[in-house]
Order: C-alpha cells, then structure tokens, then sequence
C-alpha cells in the first residue's frame, strides 16, 4: 500500500510539473519506474487550471533557448569567407563613448563637434544595442551575432571574421581601453582573437592618459601606408567633446571611416520603453552620404557585418556570417531586431515590439504609444517560431535529436 501511494503521488507531482514545465522535476523523468510518467496537460487545459497559450510559450522558449544549444551543432561562420576587394582600405575608427546617449548628440550647446558631427554625417536614431551585459554587448559589435551565441564562441574559441578579414587585408589592429574597472569584459575577446596585437587599457588619471597615447599613436601613424582599424572606448565625461574634436582633427576623412556609437546600454530588465534599448550611431563613411536608410531600426551587431560587405566585399550572403545586416541596403527586410537583458529578450518589429521573460510570460507592446496590444493575450506562434528559427540559424539540429 506504501509503495502504491508513493507511486501515485510522484506521478500526480510529475504530472502537474510537466503541465507546467517545473523542470527540476521534469528532468528526473528517468527515474521514475516501471512506466513512464503520468502526464495531464490536456485535463488540466479543458479544466481551466492551466492556459494553453502559456503551455505553448513555456513550450517555444524551452525548444529556442533553453535547450537548443543541446540538441544542435553550432557553426560560425556557416561557409568558407570569400572576397573580391576593392583597391584602396580605407582605415576604421571605432569610438564607442560609453554613456553617450542620443539626446547628447543633438545638444549643440553642449557637445558642439559631437553633435555637428552627426548633423553631417549618417545617424542612425533608431538603433538598438544587443545586450544590456556589456561583455555580450561588445562580443555582438565585433561578431555579427546576436548575445545568444556567446557562451559557444567562447567555448570553442572561434574567431571573428572581422578580426580575421582585417588580419587577411594587413591591417593594424589597436586597442584603447580608458576604464580599467571594464578590462575583463574585453578580454574574453581578445583571448578569442589572436590578430588583436596591441591593447592599451589605462585610466584617465594616469600619465599618460589613454587620450594621450590614442593622439600619439595617431600623429605617428599620419603617414603609414598600412591600413588600420582603432577601436576606442572613452567614458561620457565633460571633456569627451574636446577629445572628439581633437582625434578628428588628425584623421584623413577621406581615408578613414569613423563610427561613434556606445555598447555599454544598463537598461533594466523588464524595461518596456524600447527608447530605453536604444544607442547612439553615427558613421562617417568616404564616398556614401545617403540618409534615406538612417530612420530605420537597426541594431550594433550590423556594424560588423556593414564593415565587410562594404568595405571587403565580401561574396558570401550575410546570414552565413552574421545575425546583423547592410546598414547602407537590406535592413528593412531585417525584422525582428533582437535584444537581450538579463532575463528578457526582446523581438523589435516595425510596428510593434514583443518581450519574452526567463519564464516565457509574454508582453506585446505598440512600438508608438507602448501600450499592450491585443497579441498579448493571444500570440502569434506563427510569427514567433520564424523569428527564433532566425535567433538560432547558426545552430543546426542534430538529426538524431528530438525535443522532449
């Protein structure tokens, strides 16, 4: 009678826990004897103790993100990189201004060189930063890739094709850090990337400062006929506008492409004002001066794969290479744009944007009045099924895989 009781009651347990995916019970079904589980998902649903639609959402999140790095192979970059490059390298600044928000760069007042600089260049008012983890942030700017590739390019220490295609093209790789205190969310990256030769990381306070030797190195590069990419990182103080103005003076614009922007984006985890998830992008790129494409969304982990199309030319499609797109040409075709927080991750359409949480509740929001709309109740799987197929297209099922 003991073991009967015991055994009716861990399968009623089992049962309430698959209907409602507790998985530190559900993941002993292996123990369980004789028979396999009981489950009650159906009669739970018909009598109103749980909701389908819940059911479903707990079911998608369980097969796009918890369990997709397990039953699938990770490839990065899907196919060998070819290029058919053009003549003349132009050289790459990369100044991402950590704390620069979009209301900076319109006060002329205030930032004047900042500001005048995006006024005559092409801004990008509605560009979206990958993750609010700055190391997931900056692994998405160099990659390509959205925050959800992280861990499997860190574990299998691949490098990033815009690393290698620099090294390919003889270019000189620099590293300006002005904030110690944010080192070890570089590193993983430069660990990973065996091209990066030179990485300064000093504090502003220290003589010289990281301002000092970005202008030395600059002033003695003037001349080099080497190409070079310089990735800069400056905290938001009240002298950053003087420093911009002074690192602009010694650049040959017709020679350089400059990109300010800033990765390091702290928004809250269940923040429902996507402005909140924006981030300032401004690109000066010799020869294209086209605003037509500014208004749309777009997202960081576009810059890389905008480097390499345009710049080196890359022959390959760019889904074999990146999450991201051709910021200059095929981003209205590029929905959703995602982003990651802690627990969340947000799906941004052109009309609407969709926050999915750690425990697959589900929140539809108009990307206008930010009001919920009426998918929150009744979600397009449809719709959702396509984008994370998009989400996770760098894994590839294992054939002899199911989901369970």
């Amino acid at each position: 009678m003991f073991l009967l009781s015991c055994f009716l009651i861990s399968n009623i347990i089992f049962a309430w826990a698959d209907a409602t995916l507790e998985k530190s019970v559900t993941m002993q079904r292996n123990s369980f004897p004789l028979a396999a589980p009981l489950t009650a998902k159906d009669l739970l649903i018909k009598s109103g103790f749980l909701k389908e639609n819940q059911y479903k959402l707990s079911k998608l999140y369980e097969k796009h993100v918890e369990k997709v790095s397990k039953i699938s192979n990770f490839k990065y970059p899907k196919n060998n990189i070819t290029y058919s490059p053009k003549g003349n390298n132009l050289n790459i600044l990369l100044l991402d201004i950590r704390g620069l928000n979009n209301k900076d760069l319109a006060d002329i007042h205030q930032y004047p060189y900042l500001s005048l600089f995006s006024k005559e260049n092409m801004f990008f008012k509605n560009t979206y930063v990958a993750s609010n983890n700055l190391q997931k942030s900056i692994f998405s700017l160099f990659y390509g890739l959205t925050p959800n590739y992280y861990s499997e390019i860190d574990n299998s220490k691949i490098q990033s094709v815009l690393f290698d295609t620099l090294k390919k093209f003889n270019y000189k790789i620099n590293f300006f850090l002005s904030s110690p205190s944010k080192a070890d969310d570089y590193y993983r990256i430069i660990l990973n990337n065996k091209n990066i030769k030179s990485f300064h990381v000093k504090t502003d306070s220290e003589n010289p400062s990281t301002y000092t030797d970005v202008i030395k190195w600059l002033d003695s590069n003037d001349s080099s006929s080497s190409p070079w990419f310089t990735y800069i990182s400056f905290e938001f103080k009240s002298d950053i506008d003087s420093k911009f103005q002074q690192i602009l003076n010694r650049l040959d614009l017709q020679k350089t492409i400059v990109i300010v922007t800033n990765s390091d984006v702290p928004f809250v985890n269940d923040s429902t004002n996507i402005d909140n998830l924006k981030t300032p992008l401004t690109i000066h790129w010799p020869g294209i001066h086209d605003t037509k494409f500014t208004f749309r969304d777009s997202n960081l982990y576009s810059i890389t794969p905008t480097i390499l199309s345009k710049l080196f030319e890359i022959t390959n499609p760019l889904s074999s290479f990146s999450s991201g797109c051709d910021l200059f040409d095929s981003c209205t075709n590029n929905y959703p744009i995602f982003t990651a927080s802690t627990s969340n991750i947000y799906l941004i359409f052109k009309d609407k944007f969709i926050m999915l949480d750690e425990k697959a509740n589900y929140y539809a929001f108009d990307k206008n009045s930010y009001l919920n709309v009426q998918e929150t109740e009744n979600p397009d799987f449809d719709l959702l099924d396509v984008s994370f197929d998009k989400y996770n297209s760098f894994f590839k099922k294992i054939n002899n895989q199911n989901d369970k």
